[in-house]
């Protein structure tokens, strides 16, 4: 269990941005501005509102709302044509008698390991009353496994479209939160928050603004703690005699509570030496030739799947030529771990429908 230093958040958390307005405004509404405007503020690479993220978009009318399975990738489907101008120049290679056995399928799978580590779907809110929590983790630690610095930024929002439904409280579970030193609105009842875990209003007579996503709560998390890093990546390159290099990597999953998706993990190797050669690898690799980088790519990481390695050879003569390795990932579960529950109408209590999107994934993830 991870020690309470590391959920301290360090310094002085920033303002919300734009916030909700003045308690004081007509009773219609609340004369709230854009909530967080364009996300936490400070640190490094700040909260973008669309982030990069592994969004899981539910609607739900029951207590407990709950990730969708990963989505099975897709199959290639025939194309159907002529013959393109890029077979003539393959055939024009293979005539020559170069070999194109393993390049053609490294390429293909460059490309889907460069999709999978940057594509961004698109969002969509499917009820009248939509809540997306952005959490962005930003990691810098040694090769030898010691942490220098980590940083995780977390921020819910919230979005009514119809009035109606505006009068609302939303219960989350915070049972892997204890020391995550959570920040609410000024607007939002702090102490409701606090003990029952609930977001609402200060004044439950008032809504909460329509058609404008606003921010209710954040939260930062600093550590320096080696024991915080909740996806540890062990590179271990051995030079030998003959001028190679058997370059060992794996990956373990230090916080049991996480589900990574889409994980790849981006090894730089010596150019102009060729293609390493992969001896055993847990999941698939790419071969970026342009940029002299090995990608390896991992479909999901979990509990059931904690650990994993690759081994691969390739000339070198100095260990640094396989440094900074690059992790990116996305994740339908928070680093501070709250999750939602329900919705509910404050005049009736009755359960209010909402849909929802947890977009947790890397600003920066890097071992040096």
């Amino acid at each position: 269990q991870r020690k309470e230093q590391t959920r301290q958040g360090g310094g002085k958390m920033t303002g919300f941005g734009g916030g909700f307005g003045s308690e004081s405004s007509p009773a219609g509404g609340m004369g709230m501005g854009g909530g967080m405007g364009g996300g936490m503020g400070g640190g490094p690479g700040g909260m973008s509102s669309s982030a990069q993220s592994a969004s899981r978009v539910d609607t739900s009318s029951s207590s407990i709302t709950r990730p969708a399975e990963p989505a099975k990738k897709p199959g290639r489907g025939m194309k159907l044509g002529g013959k393109p101008k890029t077979a003539d120049f393959v055939d024009a290679l293979i005539a020559e008698g170069e070999d194109l056995s393993i390049a053609a399928p490294v390429a293909a799978v460059s490309a889907a390991a460069t999709s999978a580590a940057t594509a961004s779907p698109a969002k969509t809110q499917t009820s009248p009353v939509h809540i997306k929590i952005e959490e962005k983790i930003t990691l810098t630690a040694n090769r030898d496994g010691g942490l220098q610095n980590m940083e995780v930024k977390g921020v819910v929002y919230l979005n009514v479209t119809d009035p109606e439904l505006a009068k609302i409280r939303v219960t989350f579970d915070k049972s892997r939160t204890n020391t995550t030193p959570f920040q609410t609105h000024p607007n939002v009842d702090k102490k409701l928050f606090a003990d029952e875990n609930k977001i609402g209003l200060k004044n439950s007579d008032k809504p909460f603004p329509t058609n404008s996503e606003v921010g209710v709560v954040k939260w930062r998390i600093q550590a320096t703690e080696d024991s915080a890093i909740p996806l540890t990546i062990n590179c271990w390159p051995t030079l030998n005699g003959d001028g190679s290099c058997d370059v060992n990597v794996e990956y373990e999953l230090v916080e049991a509570g996480l589900e990574l998706h889409d994980v790849v993990v981006s090894i730089p190797v010596p150019s102009g030496v060729g293609a390493p050669t992969i001896s055993s690898v847990d999941g698939s690799y790419a071969f970026d030739s342009r940029k002299s980088i090995l990608n390896w790519t991992i479909d999901v990481i979990d509990a059931s799947s904690k650990q994993g390695a690759l081994e691969f050879n390739i000339k070198s003569r100095s260990e640094d030529d396989f440094f900074p390795v690059l992790v990116n990932f996305t994740s339908p579960k928070t680093f501070a771990g709250l999750a939602l529950v329900e919705a509910r109408h404050v005049d009736t209590n009755a359960k209010v429908p909402f849909s929802s999107e947890v977009a947790f994934s890397t600003e920066k993830y890097e071992f040096v």
